[in-house]
């Protein structure tokens, strides 16, 4: 794909917006496939003998199944190998987003004062406490406060805060994290209303989430190879398209780092995407959001129902997708996971005892800006 121009065709699945306690549909799905051709034509032959052999009008993976898709897994698997084709599936825990909502709004040090920014600005501090203080809120209260996060109502989230405040102070055994997030939770509790000066909205659902991702996967096929997107197809939105619209205009030209030690504010101005707009398009009118809908699905089959083995012609097929693919999740065992890898990065890292002695050095003296910010009074801050 090197210095080449690049079709993307993403869809959904799995209802969401901003209801994310549906127990029947817990994840948030998207996939979509980059191609170094027109889908809409170079895929039309395959879609349409697919469509013909299956007697349907649209490729639709979750009304034909397992069954009806074998019959075309074949074709599909072929087409895939042959066409350079690469996918990129992103997958929301929907009940992961309050408790994260919940602890960047207690660890944003531009709000909290208890909180230093080298905590909430280097990736690698900021996933430890966003771990540990995601332990010790509840589901009940992490349900509270998505609704007070639109509400504001600052009683019941003083409430939250006492009993996160407990669950920290009984069961964090870490002392210097236990401190770290108690300062921050009694300043909060302190200083509610700053906290909830923001209220929620569509952007912050998981559609607008897994958008982000799905571009910052783009982005790094740009930095990798120099291609560039010519053309990005998105399955027809009702509620959502004016969000994808705004967060499609701001983050196409920005890629943050994702790399373990990142600071926040590293970020780089890319051109990945020739075009300034999306297109939204329905799945009947594109060839290649036909084909990522049999994609998706059968990855939300593999992953999400890991004891149910796949078989035959699909089992090539999903192995086929998974050899040209790639997932982005969010989730609670993936931040377990980012961390786990972190924390065995920094213990492989030799350290001197100059780098211990100027290390040591560095941290007294940002703990003692952040200890005198936590005492300023929130009029004063």
């Amino acid at each position: 794909m090197t210095g080449q121009s690049l079709y993307a065709y993403t869809d959904e699945s799995g209802n969401s917006g901003l209801n994310l306690f549906d127990k029947g549909q817990p994840f948030f799905w998207t996939g979509t496939i980059i191609s170094p051709n027109n889908l809409d034509i170079e895929a039309k032959e395959l879609v349409n003998f697919c469509k013909e052999k299956l007697g349907v009008e649209e490729l639709h993976a979750n009304a034909l199944g397992f069954g009806k898709i074998e019959e075309v897994a074949k074709a599909i698997t072929e087409f895939i190998m042959s066409s350079k084709i690469r996918f990129i599936f992103t997958r929301i825990e929907k009940g992961h987003v309050p408790p994260m909502k919940f602890v960047d709004t207690i660890l944003d040090s531009g709000v909290n004062n208890a909180v230093s920014p080298m905590h909430y600005g280097q990736r690698s501090l900021r996933l430890t406490m966003a771990l540990e203080l995601s332990k010790h809120i509840s589901p009940e209260n992490s349900k509270k406060f998505w609704t007070i996060y639109g509400s504001g109502d600052i009683k019941v989230f003083k409430e939250i805060l006492s009993n996160v405040l407990w669950n920290i102070e009984m069961k964090t055994t870490d002392w210097r994290l236990k401190e770290l997030l108690l300062d921050a939770i009694s300043w909060a509790k302190n200083n509610p209303e700053k906290f909830l000066e923001d209220k929620k909205s569509n952007l912050d659902s998981p559609n607008i989430m897994a958008f982000t991702q799905i571009l910052n996967s783009m982005h790094s096929i740009y930095k990798a190879t120099n291609a560039q997107i010519k053309t990005f197809i998105h399955d027809e939105q009702n509620q959502f398209a004016r969000y994808l619209e705004e967060a499609f205009s701001y983050f196409r030209r920005f890629s943050p780092s994702v790399d373990q030690f990142a600071w926040m504010t590293d970020i780089n101005e890319v051109e990945t995407f020739l075009e300034d707009e999306i297109i939204f398009q329905t799945s009947d009118s594109s060839n290649g959001l036909q084909l990522v809908d049999i994609a998706l699905w059968l990855m939300k089959q593999r992953i999400d129902k890991p004891d149910k083995e796949i078989f035959g012609e699909c089992k090539n097929l999903t192995n086929a997708i998974i050899l040209n693919g790639d997932i982005t999740q969010f989730s609670r065992g993936q931040l377990i996971s980012d961390v786990f890898e972190t924390m065995q990065t920094i213990a492989r890292i030799p350290l001197s005892s100059t780098d211990i002695q100027r290390g040591s050095a560095n941290v007294e003296y940002i703990e003692d800006i952040r200890k005198s910010r936590s005492l300023l009074k929130s009029s004063e801050s």
